[in-house]
């Protein structure tokens, strides 16, 4: 039987790679560190050497433990350390003056990968840190002020040989605001010799008889759910091993980074053990055959645990927070589940053997409910495994943790353990029942999943698996031919940027910064702006703000010293429209003419307390950068010159039109009252003669909810009922022969 002890030897798999193909570890955003373009660079910094650990002490340890499946088998031993940018490392100005790197290279000998850790990490907005080899054939990074943990631990993936070199890239403006603090140096001494090496189909070491998630028939029918499906790298205290696991959804379906396995992978790890965890995510081969190139996986560190029960009095599952939401670009799915006490007839596992690539393994036969290793509990599933098409998936060590899908892809449980193996394809595996996760171990949220997956109590028993959570509706269409939105919507992976250190890149932060904008060069045929659709992603206080536009009239086509137009908005409203998961749309008293280029933004507040930042893409995303500031000197800033950043861009809109399609009398003689509204809406045309209008009423997702036409001269009042709508925001356009206005109203119940 395997031991319920999570696989200990550490597969990590590492690539070797050219530059320009560096691996993803934790959440990273490319890039090549200076000095490897920079010529004018000198290659002479700063050393640090740590002796090497006393290695036959170890090996006298190692036989004394040895066979004991209690016991993690070593394969690492830690350097302890205090390193960081002041007392150790050469810093370099880069000859532009704009910039300057900090380098740093760790050695100790004889070692077959060093393992950086930190116990206090902080990149401010800019600055870029790369770890590589002696060689430089490992390059990893750049990671960013989008790294930064709460707690300041963090850790960064292993660097092969006996030296690794850091480097960090810090802008000017940001001079002596980060810290990179090393607390300890993993030396990893064994069980690694195929790591590093290209074995061309063998990546690690799972069985033969294993299958490919991938490979079909088997995985036709299990895209969705395998994109659930991780690795873990476990860390439990000077121990580490692979685990598996699976995203998995909530009854608000709001895309809660909540996460699966098992409770014996955790043994030994404390909650700073936890906070550097790391996830790999997409590790996983296109088709039946295992690819010539090892599968370069994404990544992200860290987690909180909410929920646990162990393997001797309850089902052995182990339920965690992620620290960071998952990326949109890793293309994630939040796994299903049934909460029912009912044997599946058919289904699959979907793992990630001895660390190896996903494979899937298939049965077809009903599970059966049993007791594990004596517990006297019905806690768990025991499978039977079938043969397939391309091979008889079974489970390894490295699988532990990783779910069990039922006929309709939903999960039924967690692996516990068994003595399924290539070589004894017919004996069972032993999964934890979801059932007993659910609320049978415990009558408390830390004991079951119940709280977390079902927070408003409704007795869901079922639910599907879902990507589609989170994402942001659409602003209402514009009048054809007449009006644009441009720039909407946001392409890339939305954020607000923030960490507690700094406050918010796109707002209210520690520099105090003044305003964010955007800068809009293309805007043809449109003439004139009429208003302007903001994503606000923090809001807080009750003072007001102000939403203005500038001309391109200062140095070098800066924004011009004055604004041309202005509107004041006030925070609680921003504040409802971020509760609603709604935009928020600021119209401008008169239209504002386009003469040229031009800037659009806010005015951030300076009230004591209050707070507010927009959304924006992630840096990275293809998009070029078009966000600039005002810096607390009063100095205009592109986000290019100010951090570096080249490609981000905020969640502004300008709401444009031709001046043929607005008419200023009539838009300011209509008066559409009550607003906000609860059952009847009023259309006032003051004393203008109408010959025909139509009135169309939509929601923020564009889709039309009521539409009336009145033929004929119009009298001065139409009253609409609007009571069999539900609450929120809503547009209403007003058609005549020849002029159209769009307004929003609010309908409250």
């Amino acid at each position: 039987m395997k031991n319920i002890n999570f696989y200990l030897s550490f597969l990590i798999i590492l690539f070797l790679i050219v530059i320009s193909n560096s691996a993803d570890a934790q959440i990273s955003h490319g890039g090549i560190p200076p000095s490897f373009t920079e010529k004018s660079i000198s290659n002479s910094y700063d050393i640090i050497e740590f002796s090497e650990p006393e290695m036959g002490k170890i090996a006298e340890q190692d036989k004394e433990n040895a066979g004991k499946k209690d016991v993690i088998r070593r394969i690492a031993v830690s350097i302890q350390a205090n390193l960081n940018t002041e007392n150790s490392g050469t810093w370099t100005n880069l000859p532009d003056g704009n910039a300057r790197i900090w380098r740093l290279k760790i050695k100790s000998k004889h070692a077959l990968a060093l393992g950086i850790y930190y116990d206090n990490f902080w990149l401010p907005v800019g600055g870029r840190l790369y770890l590589y080899n002696e060689d430089k054939t490992q390059v990893i990074g750049a990671f960013t002020e989008q790294n930064n943990p709460k707690n300041g631990l963090f850790a960064t993936e292993l660097i092969q040989g006996e030296t690794v070199t850091l480097e960090y890239f810090e802008p000017a403006k940001k001079f002596g605001n980060s810290v990179i603090n090393i607390s300890e140096i993993a030396y990893l001494y064994r069980d690694i010799d195929f790591v590093f090496k290209n074995k061309g189909p063998e990546f690690g070491s799972s069985d033969y008889c294993e299958v490919n998630v991938n490979c079909s028939p088997e995985g036709d029918n299990w895209y969705d759910q395998k994109r659930g499906v991780a690795r873990i790298l476990v860390k439990a205290g000077t121990n580490y091993g692979w685990c598996s696991g699976s995203l998995i959804n909530n009854v608000n379906q709001d895309c809660t980074p909540y996460f699966l396995t098992a409770d014996h992978c955790a043994t030994g790890t404390s909650a700073l053990d936890l906070n550097q965890w790391v996830f790999y995510f997409n590790y996983e081969g296109t088709a039946c055959s295992n690819p010539s190139t090892e599968p370069t996986p994404n990544s992200m560190t860290g987690a909180t645990l909410k929920s646990r029960n162990d393997v001797s009095t309850g089902s052995d599952f182990y339920f965690v927070l992620l620290n960071d939401t998952v990326p949109s670009s890793y293309n994630p799915y939040y796994n299903g589940w049934n909460n029912e006490n009912s044997a599946s007839p058919s289904g699959v596992g979907i793992h990630h053997p001895s660390g190896d690539i996903k494979k899937i393994s298939t049965y077809t036969s009903s599970l059966t409910s049993t007791e594990y290793n004596g517990n006297g509990l019905q806690s768990h599933w025991r499978i039977f495994w079938s043969a397939t098409t391309n091979g008889h998936g079974v489970t390894e060590g490295g699988s532990s943790g990783s779910p069990i899908f039922d006929n309709n892809g939903r999960i039924v449980g967690s692996l516990t353990g068994g003595s399924s193996y290539c070589d004894t394809p017919d004996d069972p595996d032993y999964y934890g029942k979801f059932s007993y996760h659910w609320d049978m171990n415990g009558s408390t949220a830390p004991e079951r999943l119940k709280d977390w997956l079902d927070p408003n109590n409704t007795g869901a028993i079922t639910l599907d698996g879902t990507n589609s959570c989170g994402i942001i509706p659409p602003p209402p269409p514009p009048p054809p031919g007449a009006c644009d939105t441009l720039r909407f919507p946001l392409s890339g992976t939305i954020t607000t940027y923030h960490h507690d250190g700094f406050g918010y890149l796109n707002g209210n932060n520690i520099y105090e910064d003044l305003i964010k904008a955007e800068y809009f060069s293309s805007y043809s045929p449109y003439t004139v702006i009429k208003g302007v659709l903001f994503k606000f992603g923090a809001a807080t206080g009750s003072s007001t703000v102000v939403v203005a536009v500038w001309d391109n009239s200062g140095n070098f086509g800066d924004p011009g010293s004055m604004p041309v137009a202005v509107k004041t908005v006030s925070l609680s409203t921003i504040e409802n429209d971020i509760s609603n998961s709604q935009y928020t749309y600021v119209e401008f008293d008169t239209i504002v003419p386009i003469t040229g280029p031009f800037y659009l933004g806010v005015m951030l507040p300076t009230a004591i307390g209050d707070t507010l930042a927009l959304v924006s893409n992630t840096a990275g995303d293809t998009d070029p950068s078009t966000a600039w500031e005002m810096e607390k000197n009063h100095e205009w800033m592109s986000y290019t010159d100010a951090y570096g950043i080249y490609d981000l861009r905020l969640a502004i809109f300008p709401y444009v039109c031709n001046a043929t399609s607005v008419n200023e009398t009539f838009i300011e003689d209509i008066n559409i009252y009550p607003n906000p509204v609860k059952n009847i809406i009023n259309i006032d045309f003051g004393n203008m003669l109408i010959n025909g209008v139509k009135i169309k009423i939509y929601n923020i997702l564009g889709e039309t909810i009521l539409i009336t036409e009145r033929k004929g001269l119009v009298s001065r009042n139409i009253s609409i009922d609007i009571s069999n709508n539900f609450s929120g925001m809503y547009y209403i356009d007003i058609q005549t022969l020849d002029k159209t206005i769009t307004r929003k109203i609010s309908i409250v119940r």
